[in-house]
């Protein structure tokens, strides 16, 4: 907010509208109870999905109402509904941004009701939409697969990148251990960590670096090895600064815990590969289409494991003329680049 000061940010904090923040809440428990009565109803199926959608109705409504508005957007399930139907109230234009494959996420609610909820609210913006935009190729698919598509919305991947100068040129460096790097909000269970962890006690003359919050419990059972290095979270501007510093970027999604997983871009693989680093990626559909449009020395999946993996690395990938090709190649798609399709769409 600070860094884009000419954009009127609307911020709807909930402790502090309290009251709207209650009103909000008890809709939220209304629709779910009154749900298998409307089944087929999208503003019940839209207000039992998320406790927000109602709150954050109330006030773009009034924002469309006091400003000159010619689009609305929205980019994850909540407000799908909002954007659709005061789009389609307005006479304003309607772009869809999917990060995720929402029929994919965990259900923790109405469990019954709560999926098809989802699909009811997801056509219902995809029908009225002049532009969509997927956060990956394999979301576009499964999305164009099993909805109903506007035949006149443009549609395309954006990949949320980031832009390039957050990465610094790559140095050259004396020689040294091989580093690799992997980074999470949280270091713990059920993040194929397990791997890295095997994969360090196996080759003792590399570092492998863990960024994240650590769980002490977690770590107690895995009985790291000494060449397990362990860092606090980082904000972004210093983590890609470090990402830097690195040579293998560990990408480990496990595809079997959700659809999402398995057809998503992370972060992680997008920053390895900007920094310039050699990727090593599980294989799910989004990490290998990823990397199978890039060069061969970007990165390989694992096979295997982490450590037949490294058993088999060819070093060469590592030494800084191919070092300094990935980091210039990663250009092509930073957010400057994939940004600017985003633009043209629009203006288009």
């Amino acid at each position: 907010m600070k860094k884009n000061t000419e954009v009127n940010f609307f911020v709807i904090d909930r402790q502090k509208r309290f009251f709207s923040t209650l009103v909000s809440k008890l809709v939220h428990k209304m629709a779910i109870i009154v749900n298998p009565f409307f089944k087929n109803n999208i503003l019940v199926a839209s207000y039992a999905t998320n406790d927000r959608t109602c709150q954050l109705y109330q006030v773009a409504k009034k924002v469309i109402k006091n400003h000159k508005i010619s689009r609305v957007i929205a980019h994850n399930l909540p407000p799908f509904y909002v954007a659709t139907a005061l789009a389609l109230k307005n006479d304003l234009k309607l772009q869809i941004d999917v990060e995720d494959y929402h029929i994919a996420d965990p259900v923790y609610f109405n469990s019954k009701y709560e999926l098809e909820n989802r699909k009811r609210i997801m056509n219902y913006a995809f029908r009225n939409a002049d532009v969509i935009t997927y956060a990956s190729e394999g979301i576009g698919l499964e999305c164009e697969k099993n909805f109903q598509i506007n035949p006149e919305a443009k549609t395309t991947t954006v990949i949320n990148s980031f832009f390039s100068n957050e990465f610094l040129k790559p140095e050259v460096k004396e020689k040294q251990p091989v580093r690799l790097v992997w980074f999470s909000q949280n270091i713990n269970a059920n993040r194929g960590l397990e791997q890295v962890f095997l994969a360090a006690k196996n080759h003792s003359t590399m570092e492998f670096h863990l960024i994240g919050k650590v769980h002490n419990d977690y770590l107690e059972r895995m009985c790291p090895s000494d060449n397990v290095i362990f860092h606090n979270p980082m904000s972004q501007q210093d983590l890609h600064k470090f990402i830097g510093t690195m040579d293998i970027g560990i990408a480990l999604e496990i595809k079997e815990t959700s659809l999402n997983r398995d057809i998503c871009l992370t972060n992680k693989i997008l920053a390895y590969s900007q920094a310039g680093l050699y990727v090593l990626a599980t294989d799910t559909f989004g990490q290998r289409r990823f990397l199978s449009n890039l060069d061969i020395n970007f990165g390989t999946i694992i096979k295997s494991t982490l450590s037949e993996e490294l058993n088999n690395l060819n070093e060469e990938f590592l030494n800084y003329d191919n070092r300094l090709l990935r980091w210039d190649n990663t250009k092509q798609f930073s957010y400057e680049v994939e940004g600017a399709h985003l633009g043209k769409l629009i203006i288009n």
